[in-house]
C-alpha cells in the first residue's frame, strides 16, 4: 500500500476516491524478493508495499472499508499502468487527477496486457529512479503488476480480500491478487511484504527525510513508520524479529510500554482519508507527546537543553523560590491524598462489594446510542503469528480480516464472487472453489487442474453449505491442505435433499438483479436449502486429492454411520494420516478416525457413546492438536491432543500413538477448559491453555508438561481476570489480552520458556479509561443463587447512586442457551449498562442451569427438554429477587433475544404472571421443530424419536402468556436463522385464543440481527420505551375496555366556529 507520512502542518486531505481494477499479475523471481528483503533491511526501503488505487492531493492512507460505497466516472479507461510493487519509496505530493499506480519508478501507458507482458519480460519498462540513495543495486527486487481501470461508472462494493502466502523456503510473506501471469481479477490492493519488522509508529520528519535512516545515529538503520491498514476487508501485515532484536541487546528494557491513547471510530482528529479508524496499531497523528521513533526501537536522547538562561535578581529568585517550595509541597499533599484514597484507580478498577452504594464514574450519564454505537467500544489487536525464513520465532502478522488463511476472489469474468482460495503449506500450489468445483494451480504454471467436476447448484466441493457454515466447521472452509502439500482433503457436500426455504424481500432487492417490466411490485424471492429438525440433512463425504497421481479418492473405512446420520466436524492433518472426527446427527455417538492416504484406508481409534456417560451431546469442537513423534525430546510416537469429557467437564487429554484410545489426562478436577488447547511448545513438551480453575466466570491462562504434571498459571491468578490468549509460531512468545473486570489491555510477552524476557503493552484503552472516569456506569455485583441445591452465577447491575431504602423495578436479561455464558469478567458498557446508569432501574442476569461452565451435570439436564430447566431457574431466580427490600416486586420484567427471545416466552408461558409481569422477546423461536437439524437435533434429538419434547418445547400455552401484563414480540421478516415463520405461528395461537395483551413490530428485509435501514435503532427505541411504559404502569389495562364519558362544553371553553 503506498501511503505518504505528512508533516504535522499539512492541510487535511481531501476526499479519496477509489477505483476497482483488473490486476494482470506478470511473476516474479523468488531471487529478485530476496533481494528486496536485503534492501528493506540495509534501510534503503522506506516503505515496502505495492497498490492502492486512490486519487486526491495526498495519499495518506492505504485503507479499503467493506462498507465504502463509492461511484465515479473513469476518465481513462481502458488505459493500463504498470510500476515495481516493491520499489517504493515517499509518494509524491500531487497525485494530480489521473488514478494510477504510483511507485518510484517512472510510469507509461501501455494499451494491452500483451503489450504489457512483452515490455515487462524485455526490460524495456524502464528502471527505479533514485529517492535520497546513493545507490539502487537490486533492480530485480520486485513482480511486475498492471491494473486498467473499466470503462463507465465504477461502484467499489465488497473489495476483494487479500491473499496470504509464505512463499517458499525464503519464508517471505507475499500478497497476491491472481493466480498467475495473464489471470485478471478485480482488485484494491496488492501488497508485498517481508516477515522483518513490526509496523513502527509515526516516525519524525527529520527520519523521513533520511530515507530510513536516523539522523544521529547513521549506522543504525531505522525502521520508518508506516500505517497498519486493518480493516474487515484488508488484511494488513504487521511484523518484529523479536528474538534477533532481543539477542543483539537492541531492547534494553525487559519491560516497556508505550502510551497508546487508543482511537475510535468517534476521534476524527486529523483522520487519514477519512475511513473509520480500526487500525489497532495505528497512533494519534497529534499526539505529541508519543514518541515517534520506532514501534519497538531503540530509545534515543532528546536534545539538551539550551545555555541561552540569564541571571536575575537575587529577591526576584528568592521569592520564585519560596513560591515554588509551597507548590511543590501542596502538590505532595495532594498526591498523598490522591493515592490514599485509590483516586488514581480507573473508576471501572475499584472494588465493589455486595452493599455497594457508589457507582463507577460520576457526572455525565451513558445514553442510548453510546451502548448501540462504538463509543464503549473495547480497542484490540487482532493478530496472527508466522514463523521465519529460518524458523525464528517471534514474527507478527497483525489481520483485520475475520478469515485467517483464505480469501475471497472475484473474477471479473464472472458475475460468481465465491471463490475459496488457500495456498499449500509449501507455498508452490494454491487450491480454490469456483462454481462449486475444486481447482488446483501452481505456481509459475499457467495451467489449472481441474480436481472436481460435479459442482454446481446443489453440489458443493471444498466449501461447506449454510448448515456446515453455521453449525459445524464455524467458518467457509472445506478444504485441508496436507502439510507437505502432496495431499488435500476436502468435503463433499450433497443438498440435493434438502427442502428449500424462501424468504421474501419486501423493501429491497438483494440480488441487485432488475425485475422484468411489469413485475417491478413483486417481492423479490431467495431460496436457501435450510434443513429443518428431522428433514433430510446434505451428504457430507469427505475426499482426498493426491497431488502427485492427479486423483481424487475417498478412503475404505470399515463400519461408521449412514449417509444421512453422519456429521464430519474436524478434520486435523498428522504426518501422512489424516485425523477425523465424525458423530451421528443427534450428537451422542462419536467416532475418531485415522485415515492413512498412502494405503488410502482409515478405521476408527475411538468410538464413545455419550449415554453411557451423562446422557447429553458431544460438543463440536476446531481445537484438535497434532503432535509430531520426537524420540529425542521423549516422545517416541506420534499423538493429538483433545477436549474429551472428563471429571464432569471438559479437559485436556493426550493420546499416543495415534490410534490408543486410552490419553494421559493433561487436565482433571472441578473446573473446565475452554477452547483448547491454544498452542504446543514442542520443544519443552509444554501444552498452553485457558481454563476456569479459578473461578467459572473467570479465564486464566495456564501450562502443564505433556506427561500431565507441574500444571502452573501464566496469569496472576490472585487478581480476578478473564484473560485470552495468542501464540507465536514457536510459542516463545504470545499476545495476551486481558478483558476485564478492569479496563481492558493487550501485552506482548515472552512465555515462561522462553529465556530471554520480553513484555510490551501494545494496548491500554487509555481513552476507554477515561471515559469510564467521566461517565457514570453502574454498580456490577457478583454472585451466586441456590436454586434446588446448585448454585447458579448472576451479575446485578445496580443505578450508579443506589439507596437500598428504595424499591426499584427489576429487568432481568438472559440468553440461556446450551453451554452459552452470559455471567462472565469481561469489561462491557452494554444495553443493560444503559438500563441500570440510564433509566436507574436494577437489571439482572442470572446463567440457569443448561449453560455452560457449571459442570456436563448441570449442561445436559436440559437434553430433550428444552426450555423447562431455564425457565424454573429464572423464575425462582426472580422470586430471591423479589425478596430483597430494594425490589419493587410488582415491576419484574424479563427480555432476550434469539435462544433469549424463546426463553422470555417460556419463562412467561410457565411463571404465567405469578412472579414476571412483562416480557420482551426479540426474534424468537417459538417451536424447534422450525430451526435447523444440526442445532436443535443436538440438544433434543429428531422430532421422529422425541415428539413429546418438540411439543413441550413450543411456545403454545398461549392463556399462560395472558396472564401477564403485557408483553412484547419482535421479529425481521427476512431472518434467515430463525425464521418469522416462528413468531407468525405463536401469532395464530394467540389470535385463535383471543390473546390480546401483546404488541408486535415486525421489521421488512431486516435478518436476524434486525438492522435493515433503521431497524435497529427502532428495536432498541421500542425496547426503552416498551419498559419504560411497563414499569410506569401504562399498560394495566382492564378487559372489556369502556369509553370515558364525553366531556360537557363550557362557556370557557370558547365559542365554536
Amino acid at each position: 500500500m503506498i501511503s505518504s507520512v505528512l508533516p504535522p502542518d499539512a492541510d487535511p486531505p481531501e476526499p479519496v476516491q477509489k477505483y476497482e481494477a483488473e490486476v494482470l499479475i506478470l511473476g516474479a523471481s523468488t531471487a529478485g524478493l530476496r533481494a528486496a528483503v536485503d534492501a528493506h533491511e540495509s534501510g534503503m526501503l522506506t516503505e515496502n508495499y505495492g497498490l492502492e488505487l486512490e486519487r486526491g492531493p495526498e495519499l495518506r492512507r492505504s485503507m479499503s472499508s467493506a462498507s465504502s460505497r463509492l461511484e465515479t466516472q473513469s476518465e481513462e479507461a481502458g488505459t493500463w499502468y504498470f510500476g515495481m510493487e516493491n520499489l517504493v519509496d515517499q509518494v509524491e505530493d500531487k497525485v494530480a487527477d489521473e488514478p494510477r499506480f504510483w511507485t518510484s519508478s517512472s510510469h507509461q501507458n501501455i494499451d494491452s496486457a500483451a503489450a504489457l507482458r512483452a515490455a515487462a519480460e524485455s526490460g524495456s519498462l524502464g528502471t527505479p529512479t533514485q529517492h535520497s540513495v546513493e545507490a539502487w543495486p537490486h533492480r530485480q527486487a520486485a513482480s511486475f503488476l498492471a491494473l486498467r481501470l473499466p470503462a463507465g461508472p465504477i461502484r467499489l462494493c465488497c473489495p476483494i480480500q487479500l491473499i496470504m502466502h509464505a512463499s517458499g523456503p525464503s519464508g517471505l510473506i507475499t500478497v497476491h491478487a491472481g493466480f498467475g501471469a495473464g489471470t485478471r481479477y478485480r482488485a484494491t490492493m496488492v501488497a508485498v511484504s517481508t516477515p522483518r519488522f513490526m509496523f513502527s509508529r509515526r516516525a519524525a520528519p527529520a527520519q523521513i527525510a533520511s530515507s530510513g535512516h536516523d539522523v544521529d545515529n547513521s549506522d543504525n538503520p531505522s525502521r520508518i513508520s508506516h500505517e497498519s491498514a486493518s480493516s474487515a476487508s484488508t488484511t494488513s501485515l504487521v511484523f518484529e524479529r523479536i528474538h534477533e532484536r532481543l539477542a543483539l541487546g537492541e531492547i534494553k528494557s525487559n519491560k516497556r510500554q508505550i502510551p497508546r491513547p487508543p482511537r475510535g471510530p468517534h476521534d476524527n482528529r486529523e483522520r487519514l482519508s477519512g475511513f473509520d479508524d480500526e487500525d489497532p496499531l495505528q497512533d494519534d497523528p497529534d499526539a505529541d507527546h508519543l514518541e515517534s521513533g520506532p514501534f519497538l526501537g531503540r530509545g534515543t536522547v532528546g536534545d539538551r537543553p539550551s545555555n541561552a538562561a540569564k541571571g536575575m535578581d537575587r529577591g526576584v529568585r528568592r521569592i520564585l523560590l519560596i513560591a515554588s517550595g509551597v507548590l511543590v509541597a501542596s502538590w505532595i499533599a495532594g498526591l498523598l491524598i490522591y493515592v490514599s484514597t485509590n483516586a488514581y484507580k480507573y473508576p471501572s478498577l475499584l472494588e465493589l462489594g455486595p452493599q455497594a452504594t457508589v457507582g463507577q464514574g460520576s457526572g455525565k450519564p451513558i445514553t442510548l446510542d453510546q451502548v448501540r454505537g462504538t463509543f464503549w467500544m473495547t480497542r484490540s489487536h487482532s493478530i496472527e503469528w508466522i514463523a521465519g525464513a529460518d524458523g525464528e520465532d517471534g514474527l507478527l502478522l497483525e489481520q483485520g480480516a475475520s478469515r485467517k488463511d483464505y480469501l475471497v476472489v472475484e473474477d471479473v469474468r464472472s458475475k460468481n464472487p465465491d471463490a475459496l482460495v488457500r495456498w499449500s503449506p509449501t507455498s508452490d500450489a494454491i487450491v480454490f472453489t469456483r462454481d462449486q468445483n475444486l481447482y488446483l494451480r501452481h505456481v509459475g504454471y499457467d495451467k489449472v487442474i481441474q480436481i472436481t467436476k460435479d459442482g454446481g447448484a446443489d453440489v458443493f466441493n471444498g466449501v461447506p453449505d449454510w448448515v456446515y457454515e453455521e453449525e459445524v466447521l464455524a467458518g467457509a472452509v472445506a478444504t485441508w491442505w496436507s502439510a507437505d502439500g502432496n495431499f488435500i482433503a476436502f468435503l463433499r457436500t450433497n443438498e440435493l435433499g434438502v427442502p428449500d426455504y424462501e424468504i421474501d424481500y419486501y423493501v429491497s432487492r438483494p440480488s441487485g438483479l432488475k425485475p422484468p417490466s411489469g413485475e417491478e411490485s413483486y417481492p423479490e424471492h431467495r431460496q436457501i436449502k435450510y434443513p429443518k429438525a428431522g428433514a433430510h440433512n446434505p451428504i457430507v463425504e469427505l475426499k482426498f486429492y493426491d497431488v502427485i497421481r492427479g486423483d481424487v479418492f475417498q478412503p475404505q473405512v470399515t463400519g461408521g454411520f449412514a449417509d444421512e446420520d453422519r456429521l464430519v466436524t474436524t478434520v486435523v492433518w498428522a504426518g501422512q494420516q489424516a485425523l477425523v472426527k465424525e458423530t451421528n446427527r443427534v450428537s451422542n455417538v462419536m467416532r475418531v478416525v485415522l485415515v492413512d492416504v498412502t494405503t488410502r484406508t482409515g478405521r476408527a481409534v475411538r468410538t464413545m457413546d455419550v449415554r453411557s456417560i451423562d446422557g447429553g451431546w458431544f460438543e463440536i469442537s476446531q481445537n484438535t492438536r497434532y503432535v509430531p513423534a520426537d524420540p529425542a525430546k521423549g516422545r517416541p510416537s506420534d499423538g493429538y491432543i483433545d477436549t474429551i469429557i472428563h471429571d464432569n467437564g471438559d479437559h485436556l487429554a493426550y493420546f499416543t500413538p495415534m490410534d490408543n484410545p486410552e490419553p494421559v489426562m493433561l487436565t482433571s478436577g472441578d473446573w473446565e477448559v475452554e477452547n483448547a488447547p491454544s498452542a504446543i511448545d514442542l520443544d519443552s513438551n509444554l501444552v498452553y491453555f485457558v481454563a476456569t480453575k479459578e473461578s467459572s466466570i473467570q479465564r486464566h491462562v495456564y501450562q502443564v508438561k505433556l506427561t500431565g504434571k507441574d500444571l502452573a498459571p501464566i496469569t496472576d491468578t490472585t487478581v480476578e481476570g478473564y484473560y485470552g490468549i495468542s501464540f507465536s509460531s514457536g510459542t516463545g512468545f504470545a499476545l495476551l489480552s486481558y478483558q476485564g473486570p478492569g479496563i481492558p489491555w493487550q501485552k506482548i510477552i515472552s512465555t515462561p520458556s522462553n529465556p530471554a524476557k520480553y513484555e510490551l503493552l501494545i494496548e491500554d484503552n487509555k481513552k476507554l479509561a477515561g471515559k469510564a472516569k467521566e461517565y457514570e456506569l453502574p454498580i456490577k455485583i457478583y454472585g451466586t443463587v441456590n436454586v434446588d441445591g446448585v448454585e447458579l452465577n448472576y451479575v446485578e447491575r445496580r443505578p450508579p447512586h443506589f439507596d437500598e431504602e428504595k424499591k426499584y423495578p427489576v429487568l432481568f436479561h438472559q440468553y440461556s442457551g446450551p453451554g452459552s455464558q452470559s455471567v462472565n469478567q469481561r469489561f462491557a458498557v452494554d444495553f443493560q449498562s444503559y438500563v441500570a446508569a440510564g433509566l436507574g432501574y436494577i437489571c439482572v442476569t442470572v446463567d440457569g442451569r443448561g449453560t455452560g461452565f457449571l459442570g456436563r451435570t448441570n449442561r445436559v439436564l436440559v437434553r430433550e427438554n428444552l426450555g423447562y430447566w431455564e425457565a424454573h431457574d429464572q423464575i425462582a431466580a426472580a422470586q430471591n429477587w423479589t425478596a430483597r427490600r430494594y425490589v419493587d416486586d410488582q415491576r419484574l420484567a424479563i427480555w432476550g433475544w434469539s435462544y433469549g427471545g424463546f426463553m422470555t416466552l417460556k419463562t412467561l408461558e410457565r411463571d404465567a404472571g405469578q412472579t414476571f409481569r412483562y416480557g420482551m422477546a426479540v426474534a424468537p423461536v417459538t417451536d424447534w421443530r422450525f430451526y435447523d437439524s444440526v442445532y436443535t437435533e443436538r440438544y433434543m434429538s429428531t422430532p421422529q424419536e422425541n415428539e413429546k419434547g418438540y411439543a413441550a418445547a413450543a411456545v403454545s400455552n398461549v392463556s399462560a402468556l395472558s396472564e401477564n401484563v403485557r408483553f412484547l414480540l419482535m421479529h425481521g421478516v427476512a431472518d434467515d436463522n430463525v425464521h418469522f415463520q416462528n413468531s407468525l405461528t405463536l401469532l395464530d395461537k394467540l389470535d385463535q385464543a383471543g390473546v390480546e395483551n401483546y404488541d408486535v413490530h415486525v421489521f421488512p428485509d431486516s435478518d436476524h440481527s434486525i438492522s435493515f435501514g433503521n431497524a435497529n435503532r427502532i428495536v432498541y427505541d421500542k425496547l426503552v420505551n416498551w419498559l419504560v411504559n411497563a414499569f410506569n404502569g401504562e399498560w394495566l389495562k382492564i378487559g372489556n375496555a369502556k369509553p370515558n364519558k364525553v366531556k360537557e362544553s363550557t362557556s370557557q371553553d370558547g365559542a365554536s366556529a
